[in-house]
């Protein structure tokens, strides 16, 4: 895997790789079950959990499908259920019954009803990681926006920085 992010294309609108290295990094910590990706683009992020964890994950990208599929990195894209091009809001009304995560990624805009759909499709105890955490940025927003509605539903969390502009947060019901 490490091969992998060092390979991967240098895109301007894509996961650094000390962030991907971090995502990694965290599968492989928390052994997640079901993951979600809200903004795939090229899908450097999804390969980079696929490489740390053994559970399928779902990726969501409104844009033109960009994913890229390197023949000799397979065995993590079969791992991979792809929802492009879909919006966020589409893939909650087409897919209802699509729920039980334990870990969510966002590197995208989410709006308030995407985050309490996120609540109502996650398991009690689940991981949200947001990437473009810094001051002023998207990811503040979100990450705000998750700790407003987990406090609404009584949720616990613990928030905590790590790759190059992450934000992971724990949140779990006592």
């Amino acid at each position: 895997m490490s091969q992998l992010i060092k390979e991967w294309p240098d895109l301007s609108k894509s996961t650094s790789n000390e962030d991907c290295y971090f995502l990694k990094k965290l599968c492989l910590e928390f052994n997640p079950t079901k993951i979600l990706e809200i903004g795939t683009y090229v899908g450097k992020s999804a390969y980079a959990m696929a490489a740390g964890s053994d559970c399928p994950i779902y990726t969501i990208d409104r844009n033109k499908n960009k994913f890229l599929e390197p023949p000799k990195y397979k065995h993590l894209a079969d791992k991979i259920i792809r929802h492009p091009p879909m919006d966020s809001i589409d893939f909650w009304r087409n897919y209802p019954d699509l729920n039980g995560f334990d870990f969510v990624f966002v590197d995208g805009w989410v709006r308030q009803e995407d985050v309490e759909n996120i609540f109502e499709r996650t398991l009690d105890n689940f991981w949200f990681v947001c990437h473009d955490y810094s001051p002023k940025d998207k990811g503040e927003e979100v990450v705000n926006r998750m700790l407003k509605e987990g406090m609404k539903r009584d949720y616990d969390f613990d928030i905590f920085e790590g790759g190059e502009c992450t934000a992971l947060v724990k949140f779990g019901k006592a």
